[in-house]
């Protein structure tokens, strides 16, 4: 499975949640930026999660930096920082680990070798895929 935002008909950004989808020769058309830490569909819609706390749902939101994603390729963990020395994290997660299509990601607490936290890169630019 792969990482998406599903169908584009919904009229705002913010009810377009990431969610899993069918891989479509890697065209998902999510991409991380290591540089600026984001996750991005083109360039104006990031990935933002306005409550930081397990349990919280992401959606599509303007790219104005404010949730910063970081990628761990030992453990394909996609994690935002709770603080400056990254202690705390938490990280890109499938719910239940249920990697049913069209199952909608959120944030959680990091665990040591939850596949539902296991991300990889496809080799067509940088786009997702459950490993």
């Amino acid at each position: 499975m792969c990482f998406d935002f599903g169908t584009r008909m919904h009229r705002t950004p913010e009810s377009r949640r990431p969610q899993l989808t069918r891989c479509n020769n890697g065209n998902t058309g999510v991409t991380y930026d290591q540089t600026s830490g984001t996750l991005s569909e083109g360039e104006l819609w990031c990935v933002i999660a306005p409550q930081l706390q397990a349990g919280a749902a992401m959606h599509l939101g303007a790219c104005d930096f404010t949730t910063e994603f970081g990628y761990d390729p030992d453990t394909g963990r996609i994690f935002h920082c709770m603080d400056d020395g990254c202690e705390a994290s938490l990280c890109v997660d499938v719910p239940g680990g249920d990697a049913s299509e069209g199952n909608v990601l959120w944030l959680w607490e990091c665990v040591d070798g939850a596949e539902s936290q296991s991300w990889d890169f496809q080799e067509v630019g940088m786009l997702f895929a459950v490993v």
